[in-house]
């Protein structure tokens, strides 16, 4: 499998976060776990917003904080190129009031247990948004 194609129906997931290291964390939990294929990474909003654009995946893992365009400056952009792809905010910074997390479909703070992150997402990549309703 190429980055960016779906493997059946497994949810397609993209990973937004300047640390390289926690991208890849991330993405081999997600692989580990097999529910979902991670089709691609982003270091900072710009490219996270390309991303999606370029990939309409089910869910975004965006952090908030990045250089270039924050992830906060990214959503509501996320939300006009891939109306369908949930958000999924995972931030450092403390509770879900913060500027750019209120638009997103879920919010974690980095810390969340293997457990809380592999739930969310699962409950995100099957959420319907109000555009999708019949």
């Amino acid at each position: 499998m190429t980055r960016g194609e779906k493997s059946g129906d497994r949810p397609c997931v993209v990973i937004v976060d300047d640390v390289g290291l926690l991208r890849d964390l991330i993405a081999q939990m997600l692989r580990t776990d097999g529910r979902f294929d991670v089709a691609g990474e982003a270091a900072d909003g710009v490219q996270a917003v390309d991303l999606v654009r370029k990939l309409q995946p089910d869910v975004v893992i965006l952090d908030l904080m990045m250089p270039v365009k924050s992830g906060a400056q990214a959503v509501s952009e996320i939300r006009k190129c891939s109306p369908a792809t949930r958000i999924l905010v995972f931030s450092g910074l403390a509770g879900e009031k913060i500027d750019g997390a209120s638009d997103a479909d879920g919010f974690l703070r980095k810390g969340s247990s293997v457990a809380e992150i592999l739930a969310e997402v699962e409950r995100l990549a099957h959420m319907k948004r109000p555009s999708d309703a019949p």
